[in-house]
């Protein structure tokens, strides 16, 4: 969905590592989530004291899809000229007292709130979902990868103000909707947007690691190549720049994954840098190569690929409607299919004395050198709703038109899907 590619905000997280030091690379460590399992009840209102103010947020809309809204908070400014910039203050009921949240602890984190639909499952069910249907395939090592999920209470105040920005968001993120916002709750998750000067996060989109079950025996597009294609087809447009092909994610090919984040990492089209203040996008790129080729994020996509291949061993068209369990299991593909992994580059230069301390630097590795770069890079996986029995009839629609229509068939110049570059192929 991409919420958080461009947002200048906080980045808090530690996760998974994989630190390269200029020149040098230097070995992948580990390091232990800070995130804990333990749930949290959370309320938001409207700040009413003058005490409150210091601890006090406003919200910020930050990006829409489909089904929710992400808004980020930002520290409350009582001198702010926007008189409209209500004050807001988080805080959790325990079990002796009510304890408010400093702001510093919020605006590490997004709010999102679900758009109001009988088809979309709410806050609740989503938070319930996550901690009993998602949690449980990521125990074995992989749990760290996960965002911690609050599931939050909002006042009247607190909806009305999100409402309020809702309607006025940008015309270019509206696109014509008329959605209407469940503002009683909401999830509060980990922010993991770029912090321009400190770090650089990328959105990648694994999809399918493995090939349909439902392909052709002589295919030559891997499914989410076929459906790229058909996709470019339809809307009359070329192939996107700066994909890669899940499968050759998958893998590891490291030249294709390096040509892909260099991509990504290119400025926009008037010149300028989605984040301002990186040092050395060489190393960037070289770092996030790593990380995901041969290092922990290759891991990491094994593990939902496996996952992947499990939950759907048998494809969409084959699948027994008779039998609750097997259409359990395909949703849980579905899901996997459709997660966000967050990738994040954070650096820090000895030799930079003006360096903030917002963002403490990483521990020197074995073999830097004072006056050397040193890029560690982590990751998240979002977007892991579960999805709907609803969507299995389009699900079934979608493959029949890959299959039918000869999608899985094509072979473009230059597409180099996973399918049609293995070895033996013709």
């Amino acid at each position: 969905m991409g919420y958080f590619k461009d947002a200048p905000v906080r980045h808090d997280s530690a996760i998974d590592q994989s630190t390269v030091t200029s020149p040098q690379m230097s070995k992948f460590r580990l390091s232990p989530s800070t995130e804990t399992d333990t749930a949290h009840k959370f309320h938001v209102r409207k700040a009413t004291k003058p005490a409150e103010l210091r601890k006090a947020v406003s919200f910020r809309y930050l990006a829409e899809g489909a089904a929710n809204v992400v808004y980020e908070m930002v520290p409350y400014d009582v001198y702010a000229e926007d008189l409209d910039d209500a004050p807001f203050i988080f805080y959790e009921l325990g079990s002796d007292d009510t304890k408010v949240c400093r702001s510093l602890d919020v605006t590490s984190k997004v709010l999102r709130v679900c758009k109001s639909s009988p088809k979309l499952p709410s806050g609740l069910s989503i938070k319930n979902n996550f901690e009993d249907v998602i949690k449980p395939l990521f125990q074995s090592g992989f749990e760290h990868y996960l965002m911690h999920h609050d599931h939050i209470a909002l006042s009247d105040s607190a909806g009305s103000e999100l409402k309020r920005m809702f309607k006025n968001r940008p015309l270019k993120a509206a696109k014509g909707s008329t959605a209407s916002l469940d503002t009683a709750t909401g999830l509060l998750l980990p922010n993991v947007a770029s912090v321009p000067g400190h770090t650089l996060t990328i959105e990648i989109k694994p999809k399918w690691l493995a090939q349909s079950p439902n392909a052709p025996e002589d295919a030559h597009r891997c499914r989410t190549c076929a459906v790229r294609a058909m996709f470019h087809h339809k809307q009359e447009k070329t192939k996107k720049a700066y994909t890669i092909c899940p499968l050759q994610l998958a893998t590891g090919n490291s030249d294709l994954i390096q040509i892909f984040i260099s991509g990504s990492l290119k400025p926009r089209e008037d010149g300028s840098w989605k984040v301002e203040g990186v040092p050395d996008r060489g190393v960037i790129v070289a770092a996030m190569t790593a990380y995901l080729a041969t290092g922990p994020g290759h891991a990491l996509l094994g593990h939902i690929r496996e996952l992947q291949e499990q939950h759907d061993p048998h494809g969409v068209l084959d699948l027994d409607p008779t039998d609750p369990d097997v259409q359990h299991n395909l949703r849980l593909a579905m899901t996997l299919r459709d997660c966000s992994l967050f990738v994040t580059a954070r650096w820090h230069d000895k030799s930079n004395s003006n360096s903030s301390e917002a963002t403490p630097p990483p521990t020197p590795t074995p073999g830097s050198k004072s006056g050397t770069l040193t890029v560690e890079v982590e990751s998240k996986l979002g977007d892991l709703d579960f999805k709907s029995p609803e969507k299995l009839e389009d699900w079934k629609e979608k493959e029949r038109e890959l299959v039918s229509q000869g999608w899985y068939a094509g072979n473009t110049p230059g597409e180099e899907c996973g399918v049609a570059t293995k070895p033996g192929r013709k």
